[in-house]
């Protein structure tokens, strides 16, 4: 299976900084101009120790997101609950 995407994770003082790397054609979308600011949301999904279930769900905007094992408040879209992010 060919690789679509990369990710590096760096722990910082205050946290971890997360980068990602996924080719827009990948999306289905054209790249964005250098500089872009877009409307979105970035999150972590959890497992439980099972590795079988969502645990826990984090947004780096969406607080209200926090729920677990309940399917239809996991795949709602709030997109007034998301943030700026630049695009370089």
């Amino acid at each position: 299976m060919p690789m679509y995407f990369a990710c590096k994770i760096t722990r910082q003082a205050k946290g971890c900084r997360f980068e990602a790397a996924i080719p827009w054609k990948v999306l289905g979308l054209t790249a964005p101009k250098p500089n872009t600011l877009m409307q979105g949301d970035i999150g972590v999904l959890s497992s439980d120790a099972a590795g079988t279930r969502t645990a826990r769900r984090s947004y780096l905007f969406n607080k209200d997101t926090a729920i677990t094992f309940d399917i239809p408040s996991e795949v709602r879209v709030v997109s007034a609950n998301w943030g700026v992010l630049p695009f370089e």
